[in-house]
């Protein structure tokens, strides 16, 4: 359970959740739920988020992650994990914020997908017949699964549960008069996407989901978030970067676009864009070279 020194865990805890928090396991789990082999700074970025979480190193971590790198099954793996090791960590409720419908539909789609894989495989990966991944479509869905989880957790029997809404909906009249126990906002772990476009200077939005989801009940800390993004802007790394010894704020963890060019993961846009648009104009794939061929299907 987590405790009040900061986030941090027991001993038992960190040992436990230690000795499931290892490459090998987080590259089975998304092997698993992805059936595909994942890339190295997916296990990379999800061993080190887990293990800071775990050791209450700090509780806001901004993953920086190119475009088309495979950013959301990371997501669907902290989130797996996380109700995986719900005792060990602590946490029972993950609400992944979005800020546009149709990413919030996309995601979900994903993550649901990813975590019913493995909700049905076999031990050790199996998750518990209650754990579940939910969408609150309107503002008034969102407070009663936020209220769902509260009354599950005063009665002693934690709901494992991820909950996919939009950020503009924090900021509705159905939630005006909403606010959660102490008890679930330290419970409870926030993973909003697209932070660059949609958090900048932590404003009314931000403020908004900050405040129904019980920030201002954990003072001095704060709740935990996994905030991801294809673009580290400045208000991004303000709102969620890390502090390092030098003073400069950064992202937790990266996997920028140099990289993801240079091991082909994506396409480099300063050289390959003209050439790709001019591929698709031309209107006969059928004369194709293998390599435009290829460039065409990636």
């Amino acid at each position: 359970q987590r405790t009040g020194c900061g986030g941090c865990l027991s001993s038992d805890s960190m040992n436990s959740s230690a000795s499931w928090v290892r490459r090998d396991r987080i590259r089975k789990v998304l092997e698993l739920g992805s059936q595909r082999t994942p890339y190295e700074h997916q296990v990379d970025g999800v061993v080190n988020v887990l293990k800071a979480i775990a050791a209450g190193i700090d509780r806001r971590f901004l993953l920086y992650y190119a475009p088309r790198t495979g950013k959301t099954l990371v997501q669907a793996t902290i989130a797996y994990s996380l109700l995986r090791l719900r005792q060990e960590l602590g946490f029972s409720l993950v609400i992944v914020v979005n800020d546009r419908e149709a990413l919030d539909s996309q995601s979900f789609e994903v993550v649901n997908d990813f975590i019913l894989k493995l909700k049905f495989a076999p031990a050790p990966w199996s998750l518990p017949q209650e754990a579940c991944v939910l969408r609150a479509d309107t503002a008034v869905e969102l407070r009663q699964l936020l209220e769902a989880s509260q009354r599950l957790l005063q009665a002693g029997s934690p709901q494992p549960m991820v909950v996919f809404t939009t950020l503009q909906k924090f900021r509705s009249e159905s939630l005006a008069g909403y606010l959660p126990t102490a008890e679930l906002a330290e419970r409870t772990l926030v993973m909003p996407d697209e932070v660059h476009r949609s958090h900048k200077e932590w404003g009314v939005l931000t403020r908004a989901m900050a405040r129904v989801l019980g920030a201002g009940l954990l003072p001095g800390k704060g709740l935990t978030y996994v905030a991801l993004t294809g673009t580290p802007s400045s208000a991004a790394l303000d709102s969620f970067g890390t502090k390092l010894s030098d003073g400069i704020t950064a992202p937790f963890h990266t996997y920028h676009l140099g990289a993801a060019v240079r091991e082909g993961r994506v396409l480099d846009p300063r050289v390959e864009y003209f050439e790709v648009r001019s591929i698709l104009a031309s209107g006969d794939r059928g004369s194709l070279s293998s390599m435009d061929a290829g460039r065409l299907q990636r």
